[in-house]
């Protein structure tokens, strides 16, 4: 007799977000399998559309200091990306979102944090405004969308190892892919075709670091923040970064194919050739929590363990595609 199929969670809709010029750049994971992208002019559109359950990971600050010493996130993150900790800068201050123009807004920053304001972190001021405003006024939002950024993203992704590349420049990019590649095939090409494809108002940069984000947000109950135990701001906003828990993801030894020895400066492998495998080129991304991953550490042990117990239920075998 076969065993009752186990009671399943509602698939989950993994949407990435960046901020472009036109608005926002999203990717869609969806459980189908099917992979969407496009740009919305704001982010209340993407949360209306979104069917519960559902995940938005968006780029950008939610919840905000105000006071000094800035947001424990910021600062946890930039010692774990060590070198591209520079891409963490300081969260602006929940009173400069009431500044006018620049002047006014460093003023601001000044008075309540001590510190001024950069010109970066006044550039995502009208972003950083419009997020804090939906998470204000719609509960929906406020259930759904959280905080990544697509650097701790990455560093996860590859297993706890920053990025050697800057994000601009196409050694990056290629670097970026890779990862994508090890952990989700399918959603890794989609980010290549999407590069050729896109419009003038969505950067290169854009769409890897939205497909990171979308991927973060499939990893369903393996993700983890920075730090475990947030604080809140003065809005009740959580002030932290989403990333999947590192020792969840399955790392799978294979070798490179003669001739086709990896490029060194794309080279994430851990030690002897541990490259990072998550699911199979589906949307519905698989992780292993801790405690199951250290006795499956690879993907033909998960495989093999798998059919043993559906042979042992009865299942018939699926044949397999002989090995080319």
């Amino acid at each position: 007799m076969r065993p009752e199929p186990a009671a399943q969670t509602a698939p989950v809709l993994a949407i990435g977000v960046d901020g472009c010029p036109a608005g926002w750049f999203f990717v869609e994971l969806q459980p189908s399998g099917i992979t969407r992208c496009g740009v919305v002019r704001t982010l209340q559109e993407l949360v209306r559309d979104a069917r519960e359950p559902a995940r938005v990971y968006v780029d950008m600050p939610i919840g905000l200091p105000n006071g000094p010493g800035g947001r424990e996130c910021d600062h946890l993150a930039r010692r774990e990306l060590g070198p591209r900790g520079s891409s963490v800068f300081p969260a602006p201050a929940r009173a400069v979102l009431d500044a006018v123009d620049y002047e006014s807004a460093k003023r601001h920053s000044l008075r309540t944090t001590g510190r001024s304001l950069s010109k970066q972190a006044w550039a995502i001021v009208p972003k950083c405004r419009e997020v804090d405003r939906l998470l204000r006024d719609d509960p929906k939002a406020r259930r759904i969308v959280r905080e990544v950024h697509p650097e701790l993203c990455f560093w996860a992704l590859a297993g706890g190892r920053p990025m050697q590349h800057g994000k601009k420049h196409e050694l990056g990019i290629q670097e970026r892919i890779t990862v994508l590649r090890r952990i989700h095939p399918s959603a890794a090409g989609e980010a290549a075709a999407m590069l050729e494809r896109r419009p003038r108002s969505v950067a290169r940069d854009d769409i890897v670091d939205a497909m990171a984000a979308a991927v973060t947000a499939a990893a369903d109950d393996a993700v983890r923040t920075l730090p475990p135990r947030p604080p809140r701001d003065e809005r009740g906003l959580p002030m932290e970064m989403v990333y999947v828990h590192r020792d969840s993801v399955i790392h799978e030894r294979q070798d490179q194919p003669d001739g086709h020895e990896m490029r060194p400066e794309y080279d994430l492998r851990e030690g002897s050739g541990a490259s990072t495998t998550i699911g199979a080129g589906r949307a519905n991304v698989v992780l292993l929590e801790p405690d199951v991953a250290r006795w499956f550490r690879d993907s033909a042990t998960v495989n093999e363990a798998l059919r043993r117990y559906l042979s042992d239920h009865g299942v018939p075998p699926t044949p397999r595609k002989p090995a080319s």
